[in-house]
């Protein structure tokens, strides 16, 4: 339950920074804020989806598995763009980055006891 209420606190978060950015003309820092949120969904979503499986402990490893696995299209895409020098894009991929490293650790305070692999 403490994961699921940090996914929906912190969807809430950006989603209203989000707002707040659009309201005094801060598009860029809106997009990064809808971008953040946005990560925050797509592990929610797949948190919901492995704590379906019986053994919780299997769930916890799977979900690290796939906190490993998701960012790195997110990698690959900033080194690509970092090649060709498009810093908007590198920041970007760097939001992206940065708030799945924000959940792994969230998710590791949280769930406990999970040998995340170094």
């Amino acid at each position: 339950q403490q994961v699921r209420a940090y996914f929906q606190r912190r969807i809430l978060e950006c989603t209203r920074r989000e707002r707040e950015l659009a309201a005094d003309d801060r598009g860029d820092e809106a997009v990064f804020a809808r971008v953040q949120a946005n990560v925050f969904q797509i592990f929610q979503t797949v948190f919901h989806r492995v704590m379906a499986m019986e053994n919780e402990k299997q769930a916890g490893a799977l979900f690290l598995e796939k906190l490993a696995q998701i960012p790195q299209a997110w990698r690959d895409s900033y080194e690509t763009a970092s090649g060709y020098g498009k810093s908007d894009r590198m920041h970007l991929e760097a939001v992206k980055l940065e708030t799945a490293a924000e959940i792994k650790s969230a998710f590791l305070r949280i769930w406990g006891d999970i040998d995340d692999g170094g």
